[in-house]
């Protein structure tokens, strides 16, 4: 199974829960769904400067755990699956480009 792929708004909104919001790593993790070992690689990486330069998003608590909730139902990009505008599935599943019947 492949690993997810965060986005860099992502990464620099979950470390602005712990940096910012006060959370631990460990109710930050527990609440977006996340490993909290990548949190607290990420939050290291912030400390020493060496964080993805990505500007940190109006984003709340809710909103991440949704997308979460989303990443996890299989909603990554590239995932093969197709959302709706409202973040619902569409029970469509895309067909990679090339992909051909017989």
């Amino acid at each position: 199974m492949k690993s997810p792929t965060y986005t860099p708004e992502f990464r620099a909104e979950a470390v602005k829960l712990v940096l910012a919001q006060g959370l631990t790593i460990e109710e930050a993790a527990q609440r977006i769904a996340m490993p909290k070992g990548t949190l607290a690689n990420w939050v290291s990486a912030a400390k020493r400067g060496t964080a993805p330069k990505a500007p940190p998003g109006s984003r709340s608590v809710a909103e991440l755990e949704s997308a979460a909730r989303a990443a996890h139902r299989g909603g990554w990009p590239g995932s093969g699956r197709l959302h709706s505008a409202s973040g619902g599935s569409t029970g469509v599943t895309a067909v990679p480009f090339g992909w051909r019947d017989g």
